[in-house]
């Protein structure tokens, strides 16, 4: 939804192929038991397919046309500092003796930056654009070129949004 065209594709395939290799790795030994060189090897794939894709949406950032941002760009650009901050501590869990309880409070600090953090702001911020154009299509888009219509962003009203992006943040 940021609009923008950018040439460069390859941090986007390197973050698919990575993430992956990285899901092989780890799926291989949570299968079969733990082999420390493929954890090594999965969690360096994870956290190289973060960061190529972290770098491709900040490369599209850039190039983006529409140059203001809203509540639901907000949403997703904060679900990508969840992402990242679960990267590291998922990285921290794979790869360091922990004891056993600060182990499972870094699994719930993990499962809640991931879950609610990534891919709840990253829904919401999508959703915000989703919804809306659905419902404009549904209802306005015979009335094009006839009449005047809104746009689809002019269906949501932008106090609401700013007012749900910080409680739900700051939750």
């Amino acid at each position: 939804f940021l609009l923008s065209h950018v040439s460069a594709l390859g941090l986007g395939w390197l973050a698919l192929g990575a993430l992956n290799l990285a899901l092989a790795a780890l799926l291989t030994n949570f299968v079969f038991g733990q082999v420390a060189v493929l954890t090594w090897c999965g969690v360096a794939a994870a956290l190289v397919g973060v960061v190529a894709f972290l770098l491709q949406v900040r490369r599209l950032y850039r190039a983006r046309i529409k140059r203001s941002t809203d509540a639901a760009w907000l949403h997703s650009l904060a679900s990508f500092g969840y992402l990242a901050l679960a990267a590291a501590v998922g990285a921290a869990i794979a790869l360091a003796g922990l004891p056993a309880a600060l182990r499972q409070r870094l699994e719930l600090g993990y499962a809640v930056l991931f879950l609610p953090g990534f891919v709840g702001s990253i829904v919401v911020g999508q959703l915000y654009k989703i919804v809306p154009f659905l419902i404009w299509f549904h209802r306005f888009s015979a009335y094009v070129g006839l009449k005047k219509v809104p746009s689809a962003s002019e269906l949501l009203a932008p106090r609401p949004q700013w007012a749900q992006l910080g409680l739900m943040h700051a939750g």
